[in-house]
């Protein structure tokens, strides 16, 4: 399997609660291609690498930093741009991108190879989305004028209510690469960004660009954990198997729109299982400095430059002595 992440600093922790509770719960070989930008430090990018190969499987790194500079961001990171470019980065047919603040509570296989039947994308209904309609929410647009977001769809996009329920969430895309090389969507999807005024934009790009050659499948493989706001205004269908994950399933793959970490353990569902996770990451403890140099160690002898992790060597780089 390949499956793909993109953060920045401020989400690298998260990423490791992600790729953590992948490992646990998926024993064939994936490799995680990671998009970050320079803002990663040195230590999350080495232990994130040590989590992955310690579990015998592979990591690419990708840098991206020099990428979407000029693009309006909002409230949001530029890393949301990062995954319209997978289908350069990865040559492979297919690849299964997750935001990082997903969790994955079984085994991916059998989704990753669901038939896309020819479309770009296998994806989840943004429900959350359809409920900010409904309550007229308020939203930047990437031209820095202020909308709601029912405007924004009815006067900028031409889009129905028909049109909303193929309307995907992009914190997990099942992606046909294979198909999105062959029609150069890539550079459609940027065109996109260039040439419109968009709400949430690169979820926009991705919703335009493959509006016509989507899979929607169940909220079980995104299933966005709302706030009580959003809960409130879903759609009577929505609410009805929202309640039906909270109450008689687990969802395969979880994501926190609403964030456990900026809230009350109780309050937020599967919280505690988000925790059951983080706590077999390092970022369990309080990054002191005291924490950190009993984690990670850097020892120099005359002839090498050694880089230890939990007291186990990482990797060591020979001097040259003249």
């Amino acid at each position: 399997m390949n499956i793909a992440l993109g953060f920045d600093k401020n989400f690298s922790k998260y990423a490791a609660v992600t790729i953590q509770s992948i490992i646990c719960n998926n024993k064939l070989p994936i490799t995680f291609y990671l998009m970050i930008d320079n803002s990663v430090s040195l230590f999350d990018k080495l232990y994130l690498q040590y989590m992955i190969k310690k579990s015998k499987n592979k990591v690419k790194i990708f840098n991206m930093s020099d990428t979407f500079k000029n693009a309006f961001s909002g409230s949001w990171s530029k890393a949301m741009y990062y995954p319209i470019l997978l289908s350069n980065i990865c040559n492979e047919d297919r690849i299964l991108f997750l935001d990082s603040d997903t969790l994955i509570t079984g085994e991916l296989q059998s989704f990753y190879n669901l038939d896309f039947e020819d479309n770009y994308c296998i994806a989840v209904n943004d429900y959350g989305m359809k409920s900010w309609i409904k309550s007229k929410h308020k939203i930047l647009l990437s031209n820095n004028e202020e909308s709601t977001i029912d405007k924004y769809f009815e006067d900028i996009r031409k889009w129905n209510n028909l049109d909303m329920e193929r309307y995907f969430n992009s914190g997990m895309l099942l992606l046909n690469l294979n198909k999105i090389r062959q029609n150069n969507a890539q550079e459609e999807m940027l065109n996109i960004l260039k040439n419109n005024i968009l709400a949430c934009p690169d979820q926009d790009c991705f919703n335009i660009c493959f509006h016509n050659s989507v899979k929607i499948v169940s909220m079980k493989y995104n299933f966005m954990v709302v706030n009580k706001d959003i809960y409130q205004n879903l759609q009577d269908k929505d609410k009805s198997q929202y309640d039906t994950f909270l109450t008689n399933a687990t969802p395969l793959i979880i994501h926190f729109l609403t964030k456990p970490w900026l809230g009350c353990i109780n309050d937020i569902p599967y919280a505690d299982l988000y925790y059951k996770y983080k706590d077999k990451t390092i970022y369990k403890y309080k990054m002191d400095k005291a924490t950190f140099r009993s984690i990670i160690r850097l020892k120099i002898s005359t002839k090498e430059i050694y880089l230890y992790l939990f007291n186990k060597k990482i990797f060591s780089i020979r001097l040259k002595i003249k």
